[in-house]
């Protein structure tokens, strides 16, 4: 099989067993059989420079290993990442070459309880997570990693079962949340933060439950409401009491098609609280449906101001000034091309999850 029909199958993700019963192939990646397929997660793809070699076979007495999949063809590809590592870390096991027995990790090979250091890859040979196991349960600290290197998560175990503090990271390295628990319980601090490293919102759990005052900021560091809560149960003020039942009235009649019954919610609770940002948002998205564009705009400006790191606007925003110049069948100034993927550009760099829709817009109008 040539080197350029293999890479066809890396363009779009498979299943590892082709959709041709004809042709029953499976991929082993650096020595791990890819049975669920190529994952779709960020840094999994693998493209032709990163591989090392090739191996096509189709000897019936090496395909009998896994003869329980009818196979014709395995396909052995090492990434260049592989070859190059030190023997001592190639014998590193991943957690893709283990099970779960009676709730304890354990090596495929010999089912027996595993004790060590493990490293996950991306497929194309990057490393996606490490840690270490204890008698089968997960113990100390354990990373997982953005295709950029940096860390995504880190997860503390304590006693090698519960999750004693747990980390998640912005792609720019900055905390997202932090969160502390005890004996698998949420237990102390859950805080969360804004892309530029102010604080988010900052509660306390006891046990499993919310307690004492839970804190709400902006990114620009102002307290933007507070809610106290007494063993889990919310103990909200009259306003703030209003603010979540026209947020939830207003969401449910958006969803049912009361455009203006929508907006008549969001109003309210911006009568009520001004800097209410997501308000704008919502209200700007059934501005949209009804077709008064400039309105949103501004709604979406608004908004914007309030929160600088209110994600979704800016991709709303962008979409909609493209809309608006296509309606009027208009070729979109430069000036505005280059606000729009500034919009475009600002969301990819602080969120955290694939956006198919922008990634094509990035591409269409920006590269």
């Amino acid at each position: 099989m040539k080197l350029k029909i293999i890479f066809l199958f890396f363009i779009v993700p498979l299943l590892s067993f082709g959709q041709n019963t004809s042709e029953r192939t499976l991929y082993i990646i650096d020595s791990i059989p890819v049975f669920k397929g190529f994952n779709k997660v960020e840094g999994a793809d693998i493209v032709e420079d990163d591989i090392f070699s090739i191996n096509t076979v189709t000897d019936l007495q090496k395909l009998a290993k896994f003869k329980a999949y009818n196979l014709n063809t395995i396909i052995y590809i090492t990434t260049k990442r592989f070859a190059n590592r030190p023997d001592s870390i190639q014998q590193i096991p991943s957690m893709r070459q283990m099970l779960v027995l009676d709730n304890k990790w354990c090596l495929k090979k010999n089912r027996i309880p595993y004790s060590g250091k493990y490293i996950d890859y991306y497929l194309n040979g990057q490393k996606q997570g490490e840690g270490r196991i204890l008698n089968g349960k997960l113990d100390g600290k354990h990373l997982r990693f953005f295709k950029s290197g940096n860390v995504s998560k880190e997860i503390n175990y304590d006693k090698g079962a519960y999750v004693k503090l747990e980390l998640k990271f912005y792609k720019n390295g900055e905390i997202e949340t932090r969160i502390e628990s005890k004996n698998d319980k949420l237990d102390g601090k859950w805080e969360s933060y804004y892309p530029n490293g102010v604080i988010k919102r900052r509660s306390m759990f006891k046990n499993g439950k919310i307690n004492g005052k839970s804190s709400i900021y902006s990114s620009k560091g102002r307290l933007n409401s507070f809610i106290r809560y007494s063993n889990g149960i919310q103990l909200q003020s009259i306003s703030q009491s209003r603010i979540t039942r026209l947020n939830k009235e207003g969401y449910t009649l958006l969803r049912l098609g009361d455009l203006r019954g929508a907006i008549k919610s969001f109003d309210k609770i911006i009568t009520i609280d001004s800097l209410y940002s997501d308000a704008y948002l919502t209200r700007a998205k059934a501005k949209i449906r009804l077709s008064e564009l400039e309105d949103a705009i501004l709604d979406l400006n608004t908004a914007i101001n309030i929160e600088p790191f209110l994600l979704e606007a800016y991709t709303v925003r962008s979409f909609l000034i493209i809309k608006m110049f296509e309606l009027n069948l208009n070729t979109i100034p430069i000036k505005e091309i280059n606000k729009i993927c500034a919009d475009f550009r600002f969301f990819e760099s602080y969120a955290n999850y694939n956006n198919i829709k922008v990634k094509k817009a990035i591409k269409e109008y920006c590269e």
